[in-house]
């Protein structure tokens, strides 16, 4: 329910002023496939099937849907196929969508990233959009299997197996927990002495702040933007 401006409602068009749009309604194009997870960036939408396969609709200016191609929109729930997730072997266990990027990880801890970049919020080394999944490789993740992983509007963080945090992208207010507000473009291992040198189970991000969990005791740790209290 909600903005429908970019089809993110996966209704088939975009026309804001329908009134179904203040309603829940289901969104089709799943067949019988079962829905297994969710994830809602700021124009466009992913699902999650049991079988390990992406699907996204929505907003698609810089590549987020993941159709290869940026632009336009993505009116209707349509499967994820291109660059790197076009492998049928390839399965998808989480899915996590930003301002307008998406990061995916797959079952052998690998991670695919795909759409706006602008910020290094891929991690790729470089700032240029992406609009085809592709697999992340870079020294920081060689031999690292990651588990978990949160998007906030320009800003990644990713959760390895054994509970340390990887972060890249947009830095001004110090979301990404490096210790400075310098942004990144690879994946950059945050101190672990900042959590007390417990491992993170959970990281999630909001628009500019971060939020974090431990293994064991569950500390909550904070840091970004401070401002309304958060």
């Amino acid at each position: 329910v909600g903005d429908n401006g970019s089809g993110q409602l996966g209704r088939g068009h975009s026309n804001d002023d329908d009134p179904d749009n203040r309603v829940p309604r289901p969104v089709t194009g799943f067949g019988l496939e079962r829905i297994t997870q969710i994830a809602a960036g700021f124009g466009h939408c992913a699902a999650l099937t049991e079988g390990g396969k992406l699907l996204l609709w929505g907003w698609n200016a810089y590549g987020q849907c993941g159709t290869g191609t940026a632009g336009g929109n993505v009116l209707a729930a349509t499967r994820c196929d291109s660059g790197a997730l076009a492998d049928a072997d390839v399965r998808v266990v989480f899915v996590a969508c930003g301002f307008a990027h998406t990061v995916a990880l797959t079952s052998d801890g690998g991670v695919i990233a795909f759409g706006h970049n602008v910020c290094g919020q891929l991690g790729t080394g470089n700032n240029d959009r992406q609009p085809t999944p592709e697999r992340l490789a870079c020294a920081a993740l060689d031999g690292v299997r990651i588990v978990g992983c949160a998007a906030g509007d320009y800003f990644t963080h990713l959760v390895s197996d054994d509970g340390r945090v990887f972060a890249m992208g947009r830095n001004h207010h110090g979301q990404l927990g490096t210790g400075d507000t310098t942004n990144v473009n690879t994946p950059t291992e945050i101190d672990a002495a900042h959590f007390g040198g417990a491992p993170v189970a959970a990281v999630a991000c909001g628009n500019n702040h971060t939020m974090a969990i431990t293994r064991g005791e569950g500390k909550l740790y904070c840091w970004g933007a401070g401002a309304y209290g958060r």
